[in-house]
Formats: structure tokens, sequence, C-alpha cells
């Protein structure tokens, strides 16, 4: 089993966290194709822009909550690249408010579909068409929440444990040929309807009371898709968020502390 650049699909990848993994991963030599949905016109955008310095990069656009597209999607991803993928990054979520007692079935079917269905589909496709003589690694997205419950996005961090269930399942699963690790970030960008203000007091909420460093995030990627002894891991990038007590989302913490 060799290692070296990869072929990587990076689900939701036009924007935020995911741009800036594709923007690194590309930068660093892989092949990249860039997932999407609505914002499919900006990832054929960021795709043309970093064929500029790397040809190897293509945009895809999918509905991740529709069943079949989940399925066709590492396919087609392959067909594009011409080539095996060797790296998987779930990174696309959505993140919708409910909470205990006032769950919202619309709310919870998406956050099913999207944050924990289609991660499985994809890496099932994704085990399938991995070539046994090359390291391929799937990298799951969680939350630091999932370390420190409370109420509030009820239905996100249901579909978010399962993912972190998924990881090792899968792990054992689709050992010898695929490696399935997880990073669990802290607060990383401005979410839901948070305002750049609270952003900044909430980012320091924290044991290292600091922001993360987004960089750090993209080079707990990178160990991951090349450490090749590393499986069923999850990494923390949250400077300790997750070993503080929080009652509430520190977004919605933060505002009752006004009052």
């Amino acid at each position: 089993m060799t290692s070296g650049p990869k072929t990587i699909l990076v689900t939701g990848g036009a924007k935020r966290v995911g741009r800036m993994l594709v923007e690194r991963l590309s930068a660093a030599g892989h092949a990249v194709v860039i997932h999407a949905n609505s914002n499919a016109a900006e990832a054929e955008e960021l795709a043309a822009d970093l064929r500029d310095a790397n040809p190897l990069v293509w945009s895809i656009a999918a509905d991740l909550s529709d069943h079949a597209a989940a399925c066709a999607l590492v396919g087609q991803a392959s067909q594009l690249a011409g080539v095996p993928l060797s790296g998987l990054i779930n990174n696309a979520s959505v993140f919708d408010y409910d909470t205990p007692g006032a769950m919202k079935v619309s709310v919870f079917d998406h956050a099913m579909a999207v944050n924990l269905r289609a991660p499985a589909l994809l890496s099932e496709a994704f085990a399938r068409q991995a070539d046994p003589r090359r390291d391929s690694c799937i990298i799951n997205m969680l939350d630091m929440k999932l370390w420190n419950f409370n109420p509030d996005f009820y239905s996100y961090t249901m579909s978010k444990a399962g993912l972190l269930a998924a990881t090792e399942m899968m792990a054992r699963a689709f050992a010898p040929v695929v490696r399935v690790n997880a990073i669990a970030p802290g607060l990383l960008l401005p979410s839901y309807d948070q305002t750049k203000a609270e952003f900044e007091t909430a980012a320091l909420r924290n044991l290292m009371n600091k922001p993360i460093d987004l960089d750090n995030l993209m080079s707990a990627a990178e160990f991951l898709l090349a450490n090749t002894s590393l499986t069923g891991q999850t990494i923390h990038v949250d400077n300790g968020a997750r070993l503080t007590s929080r009652p509430r989302d520190v977004m919605f913490e933060m505002r009752e502390d006004k009052k």
C-alpha cells in the first residue's frame, strides 16, 4: 500500500471550511474534486482559479439530501478525475435549530439525510472503489458539541453523534483497504444567526482563551490523510472547548449574559 498525493472528494467544498480545505489540498499537490449543491457556480469558479496552479481540480454538483444523488456522487467524481478516489472528506452539513421537546421533523429529516446518511453512503461507495494498492482515507467532520452536550441544535447534534459512531464502525469494516478518521472542531466561523461581534467573543470561550487557528484545522486534515498508521481516530481541534461545561450553545449563552 503506497501513500503520496491523493485524489480527494471534498463535500461542501465551495464555501467556508470546505473551501479552505480545497485550497490547502490543491496547493499541496493533491487532485481535488469540489462538491457543492446550491453553491455549484462558486465551486466551478474556485476550480477554475485553482487550475492555474494545479490542473487536477474539478467541480461537481449534487444534492446530498437526495438518496440517489448521494449514491452516485463518488462514481461521478472518480469518472471526472479518471482514477479511483483515494481521499474523501465528508465536510458538507446543515445546521438548523431545534431543541428536545420542540423537535422539528423537517429539520431532523434534513439533518439526518445530509449529515449522516449521505456520509455513510459516500463512504460505502468510496470503499468499494478504493485501490488496495494505495493508501485511502476518509475524514468525517464532527463537532466538539458531541463531548459537551447541550440541548441546542438538537437534530444537528444527533446527526453528528451518529457520524461519530459510524466513524469507528466504518474503520473496522473498511480495513485494511480504507482508513477512517474524524476531526471535531470547536467554533471556527460565525454560524447560524451569530453576529461578528458575538463570534469574536464566543471564539475566546475555551481553555486557551483564544480563537482556533484555522490553519491548524487544515494541518490536522493533512496529517490524517498522510499518516498511514491512523484509523478510527478523532482529532479535537477546539482549544479545549469540549472540556468546558456549557449549559447552552455558546452563542445563546452570550445573549443570556446580556439580559
